[in-house]
């Protein structure tokens, strides 16, 4: 399985959450609403999406079996970070992201929300 698309959306406003992002693999299955924290030691760690249901009690929560592919997911999504801090820092922030590849994902709203833009990526595919 490859890593094929991470859209990351960054937060300003947050003690210790400092991103957002989306992740396609092999353009067919989508992980949203994976979540980026820094640690008060300047360290990065990266949360997976969780789903709870109080009254039901039914828990779904995404498990990454493989070790190797977790830190691949991680990896990605650390590099994608800083590559947008440092696209930010050279004044060449792009609200619209890029497939890992390299291609461009551009859907023409220019909007910095990753959920719209995962959906208008989805169907680009």
């Amino acid at each position: 399985m490859k890593i094929t698309k991470v859209e990351i959306v960054k937060l300003e406003n947050s003690k210790r959450l400092r991103a957002t992002c989306f992740i396609v693999l092999d353009y067919t299955i989508v992980i949203d609403n994976v979540k980026l924290f820094e640690n008060y030691n300047g360290e990065f760690f990266v949360e997976f999406p969780r789903s709870h249901s109080s009254e039901e009690k039914n828990y779904q929560d995404i498990t990454i079996i493989k070790p190797q592919f977790r830190d691949s997911l991680v990896g990605t999504v650390l590099k994608e970070y800083k590559k947008k801090l440092k696209e930010e820092d050279d004044g060449k922030t792009n609200n619209i992201g890029q497939d890992i590849k390299g291609g461009q994902s551009d859907n023409g709203t220019g909007k910095n929300n990753s959920r719209s833009q995962r959906k208008s990526y989805e169907a680009e595919s």
